[in-house]
């Protein structure tokens, strides 16, 4: 059952979206509804704190030196000081909380203004303290959080059609296992990991058959991870919740795809449960996505794909030079926005004829969204259809999201949980790494002003 994904064949042809199209039946324009914001639920208070964090996150030197900063403010005013600080602004910004109370309260805010939580748990590789040798306690504490992230979205989103949340795999499976499956699924050696990956889901509480890429304590926390990956998976499909899987580094992204469609042939028989992420700064996006497109078509299963441009985009650059290899991103940003829309187009064209095809269209470029709606519209798919999801972060963006919520499509903010000692440092790494997204914030800066200074001046 489990099996090698390069068997599978595309047959199927693609219809490109025109760059310049446009349909009048498109829903009052992004920049013709700036008038009403969508700020009003917003103190003048707020508005000014959001304005004067979105502009220093926008200034490159201050998120370089993020980590001494923040280092820096722990030794000179002490650890209370500054967490209370954090707290009170970046923390306060770009993450709804650590208490289930919390967490249930700023849900409750998201909802107000027709949008749902994609709740985040911060956990992943880089903030592993320990590797595999030294024992599984922190990767099933993240399994436990995960679950807990479940339960949480069940609780704050009871009301939505669609009820996603983020994990990435490397909270649950060491990134150097990862490194190793990838080397040996790049090799073509896919029939060997498929069929032991059968046998573990299979053999829960025996011994599964032995694997010639692997030593024994590496086998052994491999057997583990994918076991407490079948639990979170297992719990989402009796909570009906779907589990958006985050890509990561190239090196890694292999082994965390070939995994995640392997797992959807065990749960996305009848719904979207396990679903990939595909990064479009990546030259090989599109042709992995039909690939794994035609995957599931062939067993006849739910295909679900989180369209993103991509978060390490810097590193995967730096990476290629040091091994002297071609870089696997492209060269500009206007290839990535091209290659971007034409993944959404695919995806969407799939949507309008086939109802186990499934998208996330998470993005901040309003001429990607407005792409998207256009297309939507032209193929006559309701814009209320669970089967495409926008998403933007918590935070940021928001005259684009309530856009798309004023207008009737389903819309999620992407919500990072945990204490602040877990998610700041985790922000200040996607903000080094992506921080173009930041610095675009210019358009929520202008709407906020123009909100703030009509408060001031009364019209």
């Amino acid at each position: 059952m489990f099996c090698c994904l390069q068997t599978i064949q595309s047959k199927t042809k693609f219809v490109s979206l025109a760059t310049g199209f446009k349909n009048s039946s498109r829903a009052q324009s992004i920049n013709s509804a700036t008038k009403t914001h969508g700020f009003e639920t917003k103190s003048t208070k707020q508005l000014f704190k959001s304005v004067s964090i979105l502009k220093l996150c926008a200034y490159r030197p201050f998120v370089e030196h993020g980590e001494k900063i923040l280092g820096y403010f722990y030794k000179t005013f002490g650890k209370t000081f500054t967490t209370k600080l954090l707290q009170a602004t970046f923390y306060d910004q770009f993450c709804i909380g650590d208490s289930t109370e919390e967490i249930l309260r700023k849900c409750e805010v998201i909802k107000r203004e027709n949008m749902f939580p994609l709740l985040c748990n911060t956990a992943e590789e880089k903030t592993n303290p320990s590797s595999y040798e030294f024992g599984e306690t922190w990767f099933d504490s993240n399994k436990d959080n995960m679950l807990k992230c479940i339960d949480l979205t069940c609780l704050a989103s009871q009301s939505a059609v669609t009820k996603p949340v983020q994990m990435k795999l490397t909270a649950i499976i060491d990134a150097k296992i990862c490194k190793i499956l990838s080397d040996v699924i790049l090799k073509g050696h896919t029939e060997e990991l498929g069929s032991w990956l059968q046998s573990i889901a299979e053999n829960r509480s025996k011994v599964v058959q032995e694997v010639s890429f692997l030593d024994a304590e590496q086998q052994k926390h491999a057997i583990c991870a994918i076991r407490r990956l079948i639990d979170v998976f297992s719990n989402a499909l009796k909570k009906q919740i779907n589990v958006l899987v985050d890509a990561e580094y190239d090196d890694i992204n292999p082994a965390i795809n070939f995994i995640s469609t392997n797992m959807m042939l065990l749960f996305n028989k009848n719904a979207p449960v396990v679903q990939c992420t595909y990064q479009c700064y990546l030259k090989s996006s599109y042709n992995s996505l039909r690939q794994d497109m035609e995957f599931c078509k062939h067993f006849n299963i739910h295909f679900g794909a989180k369209v993103v441009r991509g978060a390490y985009l810097e590193s995967e650059r730096i990476k290629a030079q040091k091994l002297n290899m071609e870089s696997p991103v492209f060269e500009t940003w206007q290839q990535t926005n091209k290659n971007y829309n034409k993944v959404i187009a695919k995806l969407i064209e799939e949507i309008s004829k086939n109802k186990k095809c499934h998208v996330m269209v998470a993005s901040h470029n309003k001429e990607s969204i407005e792409l998207s709606v256009d297309f939507i519209n032209s193929l006559g798919i309701e814009r209320s259809s669970p089967q495409i999801l926008f998403a933007q972060l918590y935070g940021l963006s928001d005259h684009l999201s309530l856009w798309l919520a004023k207008n009737g499509f389903q819309v999620y903010k992407s919500s990072p949980i945990g204490s602040v000692d877990e998610t700041i440092p985790y922000m200040i790494r996607r903000a080094n790494e992506n921080n173009s997204v930041i610095q675009n914030s210019r358009g929520d800066r202008t709407l906020m002003m123009q909100e703030i200074l009509s408060r001031c001046l009364f019209f």
